[in-house]
């Protein structure tokens, strides 16, 4: 039940997201990949979100549950790590183990290389 009031929530934050075409569509979710990566934790969120339902991209567990790891890990108030936690742990349902292993390496190493990144500038 959870899990599908989630799937619903989701919908509907993409129903309601303004069109977008083509070129603008490619350049939005570049624009938001760049953002996560630079550690903005709602940028993480959506993206997450993005790659939950496969909209504009792929459909990738994998992925959505690192982005949804390093959110929650970003987030600084209570209400939103635990919205980012409660939204990994509903695509984690539907992963494999080995999956869940892969996002959470993929999240650690993107802890790691920052760190470094940011020690070495």
């Amino acid at each position: 039940m959870k899990t599908r009031r989630f799937l619903v929530v989701v919908m509907l934050l993409f129903a309601f997201a303004a069109p977008v075409g083509g070129d603008d569509l490619a350049a939005s979710v570049d624009s938001l990949t760049n953002r996560a990566a630079h550690g903005e934790a709602d940028a993480q969120f959506f993206l997450s979100l993005i790659y939950t339902v496969g909209e504009y991209v792929p459909q990738d567990y994998v992925q959505a549950h690192k982005w949804f790891n390093l959110a929650a890990a970003t987030y600084t108030e209570k209400e939103d790590r635990d919205k980012a936690v409660k939204a990994r742990d509903c695509v984690a349902a539907r992963m494999t183990p080995a999956q869940i292993t892969e996002a959470q390496k993929l999240a650690r190493e993107w802890k790691s290389n920052r760190r470094r990144r940011r020690y070495s500038d």
